[in-house]
């Protein structure tokens, strides 16, 4: 899949999409993952937001992230996903809004983002934590392959978004 994203060989099936729902099934389909790691996975999603998208990318995009935050999320600690609307694209992920009602442009941008409570990644790793097979020099339990990053990173530039890091360690 990245090697066809980079190619540029891989088609999108942008459509107006609900990212509401897209976000609210995914954290549906993990929170039995995360009750099994003691982890609790909340998701504050405004209902109803629209925006141009291919919903099968949009979805493999959010569970990287979410999937990795719960690998990285020690037992006892918490996942979030919120969603907030901003006027202009600053934000991270900022995505244009659609109406509900309608395929129109509305003003403002969506911004997606995914927060735990894991012990968290120094600034150099920081750096290139969207790069192919990166794993953090903590990382000792290397039981991914290292792409899901890099993949999101690729949809994420596809969609005419970004996506970002902030991290604090510990």
């Amino acid at each position: 899949l990245l090697v066809k994203l980079q190619e540029g060989k891989l088609m999108l099936s942008f459509q107006r999409e609900c990212l509401s729902e897209v976000l609210q099934r995914l954290a549906a389909s993990l929170r039995l993952q995360a009750q099994q790691k003691g982890i609790a996975l909340s998701a504050e999603v405004i209902p109803n937001l629209y925006v141009w998208g291919d919903a099968v990318r949009l979805q493999q995009i959010f569970q990287n992230l979410i999937s990795n935050a719960l690998h990285y999320t020690p037992e006892g600690g918490t996942v979030s996903v919120r969603m907030r609307v901003e006027e202009n694209r600053e934000g991270a992920g900022a995505v244009p809004l659609l109406s509900a009602a309608a395929s129109e442009p509305v003003p403002g941008f969506v911004v997606v983002s995914v927060c735990d409570s894991g012990k968290g990644i120094s600034a150099a790793d920081a750096e290139h934590i969207f790069e192919r097979y990166f794993y953090t020099k903590s990382d000792n339990k290397h039981d991914s392959s290292g792409l899901g990053l890099s993949i999101a990173k690729e949809l994420t530039v596809l969609h005419h978004c970004d996506i970002r890091v902030r991290s604090k360690v510990g």
